[in-house]
């Protein structure tokens, strides 16, 4: 695409000065060995929180500072000799492990592609996009923009290019573009109004403007790899300009038409992307991936939450048998196959329908996990449903079931599954489990079931249950914690009967029971209902985390079919907690305003997405029709001091017909331990080659963008979905903005207390659900006067990484 207008000498200088810093880390090898490390009281070394690291002298939280530290030296601008390209020889070129993305640096512009893929074969390259800035000006007045100068400094590469600056940062968060107009280009008029600069756009990438306004780049199989929008242009004094993106698919060519009416200058430019960034399927027709989504926890103790995926009809020897998956986390997100996988081996089974934490039953400081299978059959009756949970450890996930359990009866016993959290304060986590179809005096009334944890695990038969009473109310539908909603120390639950008739047909009531000492009270504590014909009120029922931060957990429950006044959209209803427990009428309410959208029809927790210290909520609409019927969409709506916000912050939609995106949402934890909470969709009916195979998408979060007023400097986030079966880390917006920390949220208190944090959510967590449910004060810390010496051991490390990082800057690609 024409040279790169950077000298030899440039080229050389630039490598050395690479050389000469991987060479300091030589030398501070040699510092660390000849002083030894004091550290402050913390946990113990070979404690539950701080297992022990790949050197067996050092710890965790130092083996981790390092090999991030190298990590981020992987991000860095440098040259490549051979590029992935056939058209391309040489240029300069940055690799983003966590989104998977390589992008080369040309006078013209940037060329973006998959960094890594299946036998990175240059001529196999699964897609590319190029991005030009070639136009500036007025319409009818447009004036070519030079090539620039490159100018690389670490992770950034700069365009020089006269009166438009322009650079871009590569970083854990993504690609970073930023730029600003510093005058008005000469124009014939006196007083031009609009303004407008233009994008060559090149690649194997198909294109279209969405309805939105953004643009979106798809695959050949019409896979969203990039999505552009949420278009934002302000002058210098912060004033906001009317902006909009124009597309001319013929001509290849994206444009920014902006009205510059009493503009102050410079101008600048803000363009963001919401592709996910993890995604991963099942590649099996009519699996189901993404049946059921949920955070497991942190099963293997490594400070990163893991997620859990269900596919309830994955076949693998038995028609219908279903598999459940766990991917672990980790500094750059979610792994790309999974760490885990289990099913039923029994046809039909339909394991994995539900799936999520179960807390820490056992108190190791290892999240465990729970799953059922409602149709499995244990002889006799058919179709008594079992759940099934697996314990954590150092090593992950057991491989086999650590306990089960089931209703003898054909109930459909674990069609919903969840942690209770600890209702009963002895410092184990609990568990609930819905049987929905469970019969005692009347048809389909319904039934939950409580398991307390201990340190042997769960107890062998349901220490708590309950039921309606009601004909075909299907009691147990949706189960749940409820989080500690009176702020007494003890963690609530809500059970939901989505078809509990009482004055209208259908109409759905969700139930509330109080924690104490001594248990889960009998009779519920709280109720609300549809008071609707088929509202089906409890469609969905869970915690809402703690969303206006006074300290008492809140639920959400979803009515899918509420009739807004456009006929079964639903509507999703938010009761806060207090001393005195739940609110009698709703707090909160949204709808989609959409025929037959299911809105609500799951919904729950996000945790705390922006880290503002307020819990958010998360909600599914899997037959919202957009562009394409049926393809689904979700929503998250942030907390504020005042309870939820009433417009949706973030949405987004899978895109594909009929791919019921959000028939599952919740809370993802934190995948990648960055004090910001994760979210995860899935979308059951997805194809990608083959026909129900479900795809599940996670999206990082992140804090709230700066107002326009305190950003001087334009963005425009260049973010992928990248191909690799059957998971890849994905790009999500970035935003830029002041490190803050966050504090510790947690699902339940592993011991009473009457002040819960006000900041402190209360369902699940944004970083290690298992460490927050344990005895705190049974780690072994070390005195502040203990010295830890391990110079041997830290030589070795920094030696090893400094030298294989300085060979591997030396090679192609990195």
């Amino acid at each position: 695409m024409g040279s790169n207008l950077i000298s030899l000498g440039e080229r050389t200088i630039f490598m050395k000065k690479r050389q000469f810093s991987l060479l300091f880390l030589l030398f501070v090898a040699i510092i660390f060995l000849i002083h030894p490390t004091r550290y402050l009281p913390g946990p113990s070394l070979h404690s539950r929180n701080n297992p022990a690291s790949p050197l067996l002298d050092a710890p965790v939280t130092w083996w981790k500072t390092a090999t991030e530290t190298i990590h981020d030296t992987e991000y860095q601008v440098t040259w490549q000799d051979k590029t992935y390209l056939p058209d391309l020889p040489s240029a300069y070129q940055a690799p983003n492990r966590a989104h998977d993305l390589r992008t080369y640096f040309l006078p013209q512009g940037i060329r973006v592609l998959p960094r890594t893929w299946s036998g990175n074969d240059a001529s196999a390259v699964p897609w590319e996009i190029g991005l030009s800035l070639i136009n500036l000006g007025y319409p009818e007045e447009l004036q070519p923009l030079p090539f620039a100068k490159l100018v690389p400094a670490d992770r950034r590469m700069e365009y020089q290019r006269g009166n438009i600056s322009e650079w871009y940062v590569n970083d854990k968060r993504g690609l970073e573009h930023k730029i600003v107009i510093a005058a008005p280009p000469a124009s014939n008029f006196r007083t031009p109004t609009n303004l407008i600069l233009e994008m060559a756009m090149a690649g194997t990438l198909t294109s279209h403007l969405a309805k939105d306004g953004a643009i979106e780049f798809l695959t050949s199989g019409g896979d969203l790899a990039l999505r552009l929008g949420e278009l934002t242009v302000t002058d210098a004094t912060g004033r906001t300009l009317p902006a909009f993106f124009a597309f001319a698919p013929l001509q290849s060519i994206l444009s920014i038409h902006i009205n510059i009416t009493s503009a102050v200058y410079p101008i600048n430019i803000v363009s963001l992307t919401t592709t996910p960034n993890w995604t991963a399927e099942s590649d099996l027709p009519y699996a189901k991936f993404g049946r059921s989504v949920a955070t497991a926890g942190d099963v293997n103790g490594d400070g990163y939450d893991d997620v859990i995926i269900g596919a309830s009809e994955y076949d693998n020897g038995q028609p219908g048998e279903g598999r459940a998956f766990v991917f672990h986390g980790s500094a750059v997100g979610l792994s790309v196959t999974p760490n885990w996988t289990a099913e039923s081996n029994q046809a039909f089974a339909y394991f994995g329908t539900s799936v999520s934490t179960a807390g820490d039953i056992n108190a190791d400081g290892y999240a465990d996990v729970i799953v059922g299978a409602y149709t499995f059959d244990n002889s006799s009756p058919t179709n008594e449903g079992q759940a099934f949970a697996y314990y954590g450890s150092a090593a992950g996930l057991s491989t086999t079931p650590n306990w089960t359990g089931e209703s003898d009866q054909t109930g459909f016993f674990g069609l919903s599954v969840d942690t209770a959290g600890d209702v009963n304060g002895d410092g184990y986590d609990d568990v609930i489990i819905g049987a929905p179809y469970f019969d005692n005096g009347q048809v389909n009334e319904g039934r939950a079931f409580l398991y307390y944890g201990s340190a042997a695990g769960l107890s062998a038969t349901a220490n708590w249950s309950v039921e309606t009473n009601n004909v075909q109310a299907y009691f147990g539908s949706s189960v749940g914690t409820a989080g500690d909603v009176n702020g007494d120390g003890f963690a609530d639950v809500i059970v939901s009967a989505y078809q509990y008739s009482n004055g209208q047909y259908n109409e759905g009531r969700a139930f509330v029971y109080h924690g104490s000492a001594t248990g889960l009270s009998l009779i519920p504590n709280w109720t609300a209902e549809g008071d609707q014909f088929n509202a089906i009120f409890g469609s969905s029922a869970g915690t809402a985390g703690d969303v206006n931060g006074d300290g008492y957990a809140d639920v959400i429950v979803g009515a899918s079919n509420f009739d807004n006044g456009q006929g079964a959209s639903g509507r999703a209803f938010v009761y806060h907690g207090s001393a005195a427990g739940l609110s009698t009428n709703a707090n909160w309410t949204a709808q989609s305003d959409e025929v037959f959208a299911s809105f609500a029809s799951s919904s729950g927790t996000a945790g705390d997405v922006n880290g503002d210290g307020y819990d958010d909520v998360i909600i599914g609409s899997p037959n919202y029709s957009h562009n394409q019927a049926g393809e689904g969409r979700a929503y998250v709506y942030e907390g504020s001091a005042n309870g939820l916000l009433a417009l949706a912050s973030w949405t987004t939609e899978s895109d594909k017909i009929g791919a019921l995106f959000g028939f599952s949402v919740g809370t993802a934890g934190d995948v990648n331990n960055d004090n910001y909470a994760d979210i995860i969709v899935g979308a059951m009916h997805y194809d990608n080659g083959q026909p129900y195979e479900g795809r599940v998408f996670v999206y990082h979060g992140e804090a709230d963008p700066p107002s326009v007023t305190s950003t001087p400097t334009s963005r425009v986030t260049v973010t992928a979905t990248p191909t690799n079966p059957p998971g890849t880390i994905r790009v999500t917006p970035i935003l830029t903005a002041t490190s803050r920390s966050s504090p510790t949220p947690t699902r339940t208190p592993s011991q009473p207390t009457k002040t819960p944090d006000p900041r402190t959510p209360t369902r699940t967590p944004t970083q290690t659900p298992a460490s927050l449910v344990q005895n705190q004060t049974n780690d072994t810390v070390l005195s502040s006067a203990e010295t830890i010496n391990y110079p041997f051991a830290r030589f070795v490390a920094v030696t090893f990484l400094a030298l294989s990082n300085l060979f591997w800057f030396r090679k192609r690609s990195h």
